[in-house]
């Protein structure tokens, strides 16, 4: 079956319509850790650099994907009690979990006032990830969804439409 044109754009803008959604069902409690709670907030609370900020206890780790004019690494930074830490203060590493099961791990070293990531952050930006950090004697992790991109449909809606996956 065929569907006309006006149907394939109509289901294009829709698709289009829900990527900005992808953060609706986010939540990261206490500790930073994400449960998937629909009552939660949609956006994760931001650092001083706009990143992600992660808490545990009386330590923090920002972290952020920076591609202002260079390839997308990450950066982090580290706190204690509110507080800037030099980046030679812990260490952090981040394991993205992508789609087909395909895993990444970034190690960080030291620049200038934060951490830099071992390598590009290759699009697309959609996957589960894990932060492990340790600043002092304390070790965190922190687990998130950061799904760019990505949406849902309906299974009736994909048989009418005639979308296989493949």
């Amino acid at each position: 079956m065929k569907l006309p044109l006006w149907i394939l754009v109509l289901l294009g803008v829709f698709a289009l319509a829900a990527c900005g959604a992808d953060d609706a069902h986010e939540h990261d409690d206490e500790d930073g850790h994400g449960h998937g709670d629909e009552h939660a907030p949609s956006e994760p609370e931001k650092g001083e650099h706009n990143g992600r900020l992660l808490r545990a206890g009386d330590v923090a780790v920002e972290l952020a994907i920076f591609e202002a004019g260079s390839p997308p690494r990450f950066r982090a930074w580290l706190y204690r009690d509110g507080k800037s830490l030099p980046p030679d203060a812990g260490s952090v590493q981040v394991t993205l979990q992508r789609l087909g099961g395909v895993a990444e791990v970034h190690t960080f070293t030291a620049a200038a006032d934060h951490l830099v990531g071992s390598g590009e952050v290759y699009e697309p930006h959609s996957f589960d990830v894990e932060v492990s950090a340790t600043i002092g004697q304390q070790s965190s992790v922190w687990t998130y969804e950061s799904h760019e991109g990505r949406t849902t449909i309906d299974a009736d809606a994909a048989e009418t439409s005639g979308i296989r996956v493949a």
